[in-house]
C-alpha cells in the first residue's frame, strides 16, 4: 500500500535574527582606517572614500601642497644665472710650471685645479664693481720642501688695470695652501697663468 504524505499548511517558523557578531570586523576596519593604524601598503585613494567617518582630508591635502612647494625651490647651492646686465665670471688657470726645485708637477697642478673656485671669487667680487675688468696674470708662489708650506706668493705680470684688490686676494689665498713635503732642494718655485673675463648673456 502506498502512503500519502500530507503537507502541512502551517507557515514556516521564523528564523532567528542575524547575530551582530559579524558586524564587529567591519567596525574595527573602519575605525582603524580613520585612526591611522598601520595597514599594508596600498594604492593611494581618495581620503573621503578611505575614511567614511570624520577624517582631516583637507588638512592632509594642505600638508602635501606645502611639501610640494618646498620641493620646487631647488637646491640652495645652485649658482644663479646672471641677468642681462650682469657679466658671468670666467676664470681659467693653467700652464703650470715648476721653475725651481724638485716638487712634482702633478702635485702642484692638482692643487691649483682644486682651488680654482676659491681663486675665482677674487675676480667675481671685483667684477661686480667693475664689469669691464678682464685680462691675464702670471702668478708665482714658493713652497718650502721640508714643511710643504707656501712661504711666498706674488703676481709676476698682469694685463688688468687697477687690479690691486684681485692681486692681493689671490696671493693671500695661495699663501694658505699646503703641500706634501718633498725631497730635494729647500724650496720649490711654481708659476701658472690665469685668464679672467666677464661674459654677458643676451636675453631672448
Amino acid at each position: 500500500m502506498y502512503r500519502v504524505s500530507r503537507t502541512s499548511n502551517q507557515p514556516p517558523a521564523p528564523s532567528s535574527p542575524p547575530s551582530a557578531l559579524w558586524l564587529a570586523p567591519i567596525l574595527v576596519l573602519t575605525l582603524s582606517a580613520c585612526k591611522g593604524l598601520p595597514t599594508s601598503p596600498q594604492a593611494e585613494v581618495n581620503c573621503a572614500e578611505r575614511c567614511p567617518c570624520e577624517c582631516k582630508c583637507d588638512q592632509d591635502k594642505d600638508d602635501k601642497d606645502d611639501k610640494g612647494d618646498k620641493g620646487d625651490k631647488g637646491d640652495k647651492g645652485d649658482k644663479p644665472l646672471p641677468t642681462k646686465n650682469e657679466p658671468y665670471p670666467v676664470f681659467l688657470a693653467g700652464n703650470v710650471v715648476i721653475a725651481e726645485g724638485s716638487m712634482p708637477l702633478e702635485q702642484a697642478r692638482e692643487r691649483i685645479v682644486s682651488e680654482r673656485i676659491s681663486l675665482e671669487r677674487c675676480y667675481s667680487d671685483a667684477l661686480k664693481k667693475d664689469t669691464s675688468i678682464k685680462g691675464e696674470m702670471n702668478v708665482q708662489f714658493t713652497v718650502s720642501a721640508p714643511t710643504g708650506q707656501v712661504i711666498a706668493s706674488v703676481v709676476r705680470s698682469s694685463t688688468l688695470k687697477d687690479a690691486s684688490a684681485i692681486e692681493r686676494c689671490l696671493t693671500d689665498r695661495i699663501r694658505a695652501w699646503t703641500f706634501d713635503p718633498h725631497k730635494g732642494t729647500t724650496e720649490a718655485v711654481v708659476r701658472f697663468d690665469v685668464y679672467m673675463s666677464g661674459v654677458t648673456f643676451e636675453s631672448p
